[in-house]
């Protein structure tokens, strides 16, 4: 499923209105855990790019 979401994200198609219930319904999962789903690879993807602030600025 989460590849399915992560290839969907890619091809922008949860630009369209109503998107992420058709995906959901389609799924069989809920509309939270499309949005959890985007969340994670969202978030994945922003961790691997950037350091964490607080070790890589010392206060003082």
């Amino acid at each position: 499923r989460m590849k399915i979401i992560a290839l969907l994200d890619q091809k922008n198609a949860f630009s369209f209105r109503k998107s992420v219930p058709f995906v959901a319904k389609r799924l069989q999962v809920s509309r939270y855990t499309v949005y959890k789903y985007l969340g994670e690879l969202t978030g994945a993807a922003g961790e691997e790019e950037q350091p964490k602030e607080d070790e890589t600025h010392v206060s003082g």
